[in-house]
């Protein structure tokens, strides 16, 4: 009997540690979000692309791609998660902050017209071109992403110079 009780105590001892173990979930977001770094991308929370300015909560993922040449002096949020904001040339898609500029018939309308329908803004800002991307694919899609972003990076510098 002894020894139940010592086994017990070292059971509710030990247990604890399985609790901290990652579920399969967090394995494949940690996956995904690797296999970004390892491209150049960096991860960072940030706040609502269609926030007011007193909402400073970070509740949403972005990617982002830094700039190579050069930054826009002002950020722009292109959004498609709600009608906040003022239309945008592409449909479906809002301006919520920043100079609304004419995407339709440039390079990069086909790029924002076959965006994800997981990715619900582009944001640009001094640190670069980012894509709020609500991360429900796995891995396989970081390449995709990759691509949008560069596309993105390069009409945006051609645009600001």
């Amino acid at each position: 009997m002894a020894w139940l009780t010592v086994l017990f105590i070292i059971l509710m001892a030990v247990s604890p540690i399985f609790w901290m173990r990652n579920t399969p979930d967090q394995n494949r977001l940690e996956k995904v979000r690797a296999r970004a770094r390892s491209n150049g991308i960096s991860i960072v929370l940030h706040k609502r692309p269609d926030a007011r300015e007193k909402e400073t909560r970070l509740a949403v993922v972005c990617y982002k791609l830094p700039w190579q040449a050069i930054s826009p002096k002002n950020n722009l949020v292109l959004h498609r998660n709600s009608n906040r904001g003022w239309k945008s040339d592409m449909r479906g898609w809002q301006w919520s902050s920043g100079d609304a500029i004419k995407l339709r018939g440039t390079d990069v309308e086909s790029v924002i017209d076959t965006m994800p329908d997981t990715v619900t803004a582009v944001i640009l800002d001094r640190q670069g071109v980012g894509l709020i991307w609500n991360e429900v694919e796995g891995e396989e899609m970081v390449p995709a992403i990759l691509e949008k972003l560069q596309s993105l990076r390069s009409f945006f510098e051609k645009t600001f110079l």
